[in-house]
């Protein structure tokens, strides 16, 4: 069905038309998909953009209390404690107990932003209080709901 040609026979001038041809239908096929590749990429920011409103909370530089790292390790210690089979419930508390002022309330809101719960395939895209709500009964969320109530933030 299909022959080996020796090196000799695929440069002669009719098989480089050919040869050609394959080449820069590869490189439209490469820009097709590297092109529909950015519009997914493009429309699931704008749709996370959307879902996720923890990224315009009006947050005040100058009132945190941690930096950057600070929040990004307090954000990812609540995700593995909320992850998985149980809750490290004492983890939890202790992320919101470090809270000294709204803004940083609201900038670990702003840190954990949206993050993928469950196992493939069936995992969901979810804010900070989407995980706390499906992770805790009503009764044990109260009292973190308190913290945000008295801060402002709406749970």
């Amino acid at each position: 069905m299909f022959q080996a040609l020796a090196i000799s026979e695929l440069l002669k001038p009719e098989n480089l038309k050919t040869i050609g041809k394959w080449i820069l239908s590869l490189i439209i096929l490469g820009l097709l998909i590297y092109g529909a590749y950015r519009l997914y990429k493009f429309i699931k920011n704008k749709v996370q953009a959307e879902k996720d409103p923890s990224q315009n909370l009006g947050i005040v530089a100058t009132n945190l209390s941690y930096t950057e790292a600070e929040y990004g390790i307090m954000a990812d210690t609540l995700e593995t404690a909320m992850a998985g089979a149980g809750t490290d419930e004492a983890a939890v508390s202790h992320v919101f107990n470090q809270m000294q002022t709204v803004d940083d309330l609201k900038k670990l809101i702003q840190k954990f932003g949206i993050r993928t719960k469950g196992i493939w395939p069936a995992t969901d895209e979810w804010n900070l209080m989407q995980w706390l709500t499906s992770e805790f009964s009503q009764e044990e969320l109260e009292p973190i709901q308190q913290i945000f109530i008295t801060d402002g933030i709406p749970f």
